[in-house]
């Protein structure tokens, strides 16, 4: 798997550009807003949020100043005041309605989360406006700055959506493998009383009465290690990690299928092996 500095080499002196104009855009009269803006920053890391907003971009035909204005992020909410700044109306709808999305899927979660009945359709609906909305965004807004017509705008969300879908379904397996310092699965998203493609595939596949039990150790126990562990044993036996891992890479399919259908180039193969290294990542 290539990292993501070598993926961002097509990309590297535009990421350069994005940071300064980033940091610049960022600058306010509040000394508080400053250092939370820097923190901001520096916790940004892997910055993959631009690398999907410059690479589709890229594939689109090119990068030009509104694609810088389409990688703002302060919560979204800069993104938004730069694009209406500079009458990008359309840029101005792709983030906004990614922040609809992503408002409902959490409203959504919440919901459902009392009563913990979340099927894989609800599961599917909730990873898709909470994660997925906003790569596809990013993918969406790069082909629109790039000045891609709707067709093409469409067809990049689209895209965008499917990494989202399976960048959410490695986290989920991630509560399943071995931690390296503790040398055995966390059980965080058990311990959180969130409903994951592997458990919710486990509890499908259970009767009425195990399925209670899990259900009760998630709701009160989840605290409880012994028992955490004990659904982590009945989520492997079940093959639920293989069902979630196989639904992965059918999204990661669907996103190639998407991508293969523009013409090979450096900034196509950056874009794909970004879509490799979400799939395959560590943390």
């Amino acid at each position: 798997m290539q990292k993501l500095k070598e993926i961002q080499i097509p990309i590297k002196q535009h990421i350069e550009i994005f940071e300064k104009k980033f940091k610049a855009s960022m600058k306010s009269k509040v000394p508080m807003l400053d250092i939370i803006t820097r923190y901001i920053i520096k916790r940004k890391g892997k910055q993959m949020r631009p690398m999907f907003v410059f690479l589709s971009a890229g594939v689109l035909g090119g990068i030009t100043e509104s694609g810088y204005r389409a990688a703002g992020d302060y919560l979204l909410s800069r993104g938004l005041l730069l694009a209406l700044e500079h009458d990008e109306y359309q840029l101005l709808k792709i983030v906004s309605n990614a922040t609809r999305e992503m408002s409902e899927g959490e409203l959504l979660q919440i919901e459902k989360a009392r009563r913990l009945d979340i099927d894989e359709e609800i599961y599917f609906e909730i990873i898709r406006k909470k994660t997925a909305s906003l790569i596809a965004s990013c993918c969406a807004a790069g082909a629109a700055s790039a000045g891609a017509d709707k067709e093409m705008v469409d067809r990049m969300h689209r895209f965008g959506e499917y990494v989202g879908i399976a960048f959410q379904i490695k986290d989920d397996l991630f509560d399943y493998q071995e931690n390296k310092l503790m040398g055995k699965p966390n059980g965080i998203d058990i311990k959180e009383q969130k409903m994951t493609l592997p458990l919710i595939h486990m509890l499908n596949n259970s009767g009425f009465m195990e399925k209670r039990k899990i259900i009760n150790i998630v709701k009160n126990h989840n605290n409880n290690p012994e028992k955490v562990a004990q659904v982590i044993a009945k989520v492997n036996r079940s093959g639920g990690i293989e069902y979630a891992y196989n639904k992965m890479i059918e999204y990661q399919q669907k996103a190639f299928g998407i991508l293969h259908q523009f013409p090979e180039s450096t900034m196509r193969s950056s874009l794909e092996n970004l879509v490799i290294f979400t799939t395959e990542r560590n943390k």
